[in-house]
């Protein structure tokens, strides 16, 4: 497993935050590249259910699925998700895996407005993705949690 650590204190207070984090079509919108909300439900206990596609720059499609499955309204959400299939390469033949994440974020109240700590981990499936993942392309997944923590914090700027 795969596990990352931020933390960014985001100008803004954890009520607003919690708001945008728990909201799929607002967290779709400070995705890197362009994402195409496929469906979304409630699905009870302030669940939520999530499929979509994400265009990536080369033109390859990522269909993913997130659940948020555990929540404290203004304090922490956490959020599943699968994408499958996951590989190699942009296209389709490439991508024969599967990743499972689950992201956390706690907040905080800060003097700065709220202090957000995010911890990611992402299995992959089979063991020859893990491994080239895990090992060749490890640092990315870092870059990805520090990235996410940034355009959040650039949601509430200015």
């Amino acid at each position: 497993m795969i596990r990352t650590r931020a933390s960014a204190v985001v100008a803004a207070v954890p009520e607003d935050v919690y708001a945008l984090l728990a909201d799929p079509v607002r967290m779709a919108a400070l995705a890197p590249h362009p994402v195409e909300i496929l469906a979304a439900a409630e699905l009870g206990e302030g669940r939520r259910f999530c499929r979509s596609r994400t265009r990536l720059p080369n033109g390859a499609t990522v269909d993913a699925e997130n659940t948020l499955v555990e929540h404290v309204p203004h304090e922490r959400i956490v959020v599943v998700g699968d994408i499958h299939p996951f590989g190699f390469a942009p296209t389709r033949r490439g991508r024969f895996g599967r990743v499972v994440t689950r992201v956390e974020r706690t907040l905080a109240a800060h003097p700065g407005g709220t202090s957000v700590a995010m911890t990611a981990e992402v299995r992959i499936t089979p063991a020859l993705l893990r491994a080239y993942f895990g090992l060749v392309k490890r640092d990315q997944w870092q870059r990805a949690t520090d990235a996410d923590l940034a355009r959040l914090r650039a949601a509430f700027a200015g």
